[in-house]
């Protein structure tokens, strides 16, 4: 008598969230609004990981198929015995799976979608923080493409952030991201170069961050001509699916991360939404109420007064040698 796998979870027509309950919590919190002096005490846990989805069935060792066609002509294939964890779906995306014993006697086959929820953590194993930019509405109701623009923290330990990424990491960076460009974003002193692979490419351009990081943060005269660096790199579409970093992620990665969203059109709130989301890395509070944020949207809104982030973030860029023609070939890369 042939075995037949049995699928236990998840259940057909489940929707599943890749947001643990920290992150939720997050999301939910009503602290981030409310005036206060953040906590910049490093967290002794980190929290960015995000779930995976954990297939579980009956009958086995076999290959758990993934495919977003019942057809399962191009199918995702993974091993295990009775279960697997997948991890980095994109949301909103539909999946249909089953299961192959070594017999090749195939399960039913069951769908099941991952939930459309803002920001993307993923899981890339040994680092934190490590998110995609892609999938923010903007102002014209399209997209930020996903899987292009990837920030995130360093790859090897230095101070008191002992980030290392593995050789699981590394395949997930390499094989399932697809990533060909580094843009590392911290000192000379800190910066040097860390992984390789065929076709890959560092790009180390020492930034700064806010508006008084450094005295002047990314307003000094260096600062500008290294933000025009930034964005002609962002210009090239050779350089995608692309990953950015400092040393945590935090602060220069963020305040990169904020100048593109609002460039591309995410509401302010959205934009405060992702930078404050560094929380749940070990690094301490990032909030909107700090003082050196503060002072960070101060500087920007005298670009453009009572016009919007946007047309002070472009105005701030216009300034810093960005043309309007390199703005608009970063929007036709970067929106869908």
């Amino acid at each position: 008598m042939s075995c037949i796998p049995q699928l236990l979870v998840p259940a057909n027509g489940a929707v599943l969230s890749l947001q643990t309950s920290a992150q939720k919590a997050m999301l939910a919190s009503r602290r981030r609004f409310v005036p206060h002096k953040p906590n910049i005490t490093p967290r002794k846990h980190d929290l960015t990981t995000p779930l995976g989805v954990v297939f579980r069935w009956k009958g086995g060792a076999g290959e758990l198929q993934l495919c977003q066609d019942n057809a399962f002509e191009q199918p995702l294939r993974y091993r295990g015995i009775g279960c697997c964890t997948v991890y980095n779906l994109l949301p909103g995306s539909a999946w249909y799976w089953r299961v192959m014993l070594s017999n090749r006697q195939y399960s039913e086959i069951r769908r099941f979608v991952i939930e459309e929820a803002m920001p993307v953590f993923l899981h890339v194993e040994g680092l934190s923080n490590v998110r995609d930019i892609g999938g923010w509405r903007t102002n014209d109701g399209r997209r930020i493409r996903s899987r292009m623009l990837i920030r995130g923290c360093q790859f090897e330990p230095k101070g008191s952030l002992d980030f290392r990424i593995t050789e699981a990491g590394k395949a997930t960076y390499f094989s399932e991201l697809g990533v060909r460009t580094e843009l590392d974003l911290r000192g000379v002193e800190e910066g040097r170069e860390t992984l390789v692979h065929p076709g890959y490419r560092r790009i180390h351009i020492p930034a700064s961050a806010y508006a008084t990081w450094a005295q002047e943060g990314i307003f000094s005269s260096e600062q500008k001509a290294t933000m025009k660096r930034i964005f002609t790199v962002l210009c090239d579409e050779n350089v995608y699916p692309l990953y950015f970093h400092c040393a945590g992620g935090g602060d220069r990665t963020g305040t990169l991360t904020f100048l593109l969203q609002t460039l591309l059109g995410v509401s302010l709130e959205d934009a405060l939404t992702d930078y404050e989301y560094s929380n749940l890395s070990i690094s301490g509070e990032r909030s909107r109420f700090s003082e050196v944020f503060i002072a960070f949207l101060a500087k920007l809104e005298k670009y453009a007064p009572g016009k919007g982030i946007q047309c002070q973030v472009k105005a701030y860029l216009r300034d810093c040698g960005v043309s309007s023609v390199a703005i608009c070939k970063l929007r036709s890369l970067l929106l869908e």
